[in-house]
């Protein structure tokens, strides 16, 4: 079979792609290559980012609003990734053992590697990402971990380094059915 060589998600309401309350207007804005998978879309500094992949490489290419290709950047060896954070002209994301930190004006990555910080396997515990916060030219990460007792991380980065790690204890649960279920919230950087 004959696959053509791109495509456009289909706009016609028809197909029922919506499920909503109100309609949507929406608009062909490009083409796009279809011989990559589509993982995400976001919308940041007045730009849209398109996430694509290709044997195992990450493709981040960059649009203005109207659909017009401004730049591409692609990352080798890349795995799944879970979520994308954005704040100010930042993206953030993490796999395996390394957070992805995107300038999304130079379309500058940085990465930085902490096996222990993401992926505490001796602990067991689950590290996310909760919030990202960029000032004074530095990165702040926010992450939580579920193991023993709920723990927020804090993460410092500056010029692709780890400048600090840290760890907010907030509560410590017991197993005890007599206790009643506490709520934990992570940490949210104030703007």
């Amino acid at each position: 079979m004959k696959y053509p060589e791109s495509y456009s998600i289909n706009t016609d309401t028809e197909h029922g792609y919506y499920a909503m309350s109100t309609s949507l207007k929406t608009e062909k804005l490009t083409n796009v290559s279809m011989d990559r998978n589509y993982l995400a879309l976001q919308i940041s500094s007045d730009h849209m980012f398109v996430f694509s992949e290709k044997n195992q490489k990450l493709y981040i290419t960059k649009y203005d609003l109207n659909g017009n290709l401004k730049d591409e950047i692609s990352i080798k060896d890349f795995h799944y990734f879970d979520t994308i954070y954005k704040n100010d002209n930042y993206l953030c994301f993490s796999y395996d053992d390394t957070i992805q930190t995107l300038n999304t004006d130079t379309m500058q990555l940085i990465s930085v590697k902490n096996k222990q910080l993401l992926s505490d396997s001796a602990n067991q515990e689950y590290v996310s990402i909760y919030d990202i916060l960029y000032k004074n030219g530095r990165i702040y990460v926010s992450m939580n971990a579920d193991a023993e007792y709920f723990m927020n991380k804090v993460l410092v980065i500056e010029n692709g380094k780890t400048l600090y790690v840290g760890s907010l204890d907030f509560l410590k649960l017991k197993p005890s059915l007599t206790e009643l279920p506490a709520d934990c919230f992570p940490v949210k950087f104030r703007r």
